[in-house]
Parts: structure tokens; C-alpha cells; sequence
């Protein structure tokens, strides 16, 4: 279970990695905002993660797609 406090870090994290602040993290972002948590993917693990976690099949994660994801991983 997340905490408060891990939600807020996260968030904080997705933020930063959202570069183009469309509020949606690519799999490059992705990889960048992983490793910013502890969680080391390659480029290949972050694609395959990506298309584990992208619910709505847009090619790139939301937030709570995000969270979902450093919960698991």
C-alpha cells in the first residue's frame, strides 16, 4: 500500500519526467522517472513495462498508471 507521503514523491517524480508536461510519461520519461525511484529498466524493459501498464493503450502512462507500475515493480 502506497503512503501519503510515497503518492506525494511519486508524483513529485512524474512531474519531473514529464518533460513536454502533457501529464503523461513516454517510455523514455518512463525509464528516467524509474531510475529517479530505484528502479533500474532498460530501454526494452521500459518499453515492455509500458505496454504492461498503459491501460488505455495510448503509448504512454498516466499517473495512476505510474503509480500502479512502482507499486508492482
Amino acid at each position: 500500500m502506497t503512503t501519503h507521503d510515497d503518492r506525494v514523491r511519486y508524483f513529485e517524480v512524474f512531474q519531473r519526467h514529464d518533460v513536454d508536461n502533457d501529464g503523461f510519461l513516454n517510455a523514455k520519461e518512463l525509464m528516467a522517472a524509474l531510475r529517479d525511484v530505484g528502479r533500474e529498466a532498460e530501454a526494452a524493459g521500459a518499453e515492455q513495462l509500458l505496454r504492461s501498464y498503459d491501460a488505455d493503450g495510448s503509448g504512454s502512462i498516466g499517473f495512476e498508471e505510474f503509480l500502479a507500475l512502482v507499486n508492482k515493480v
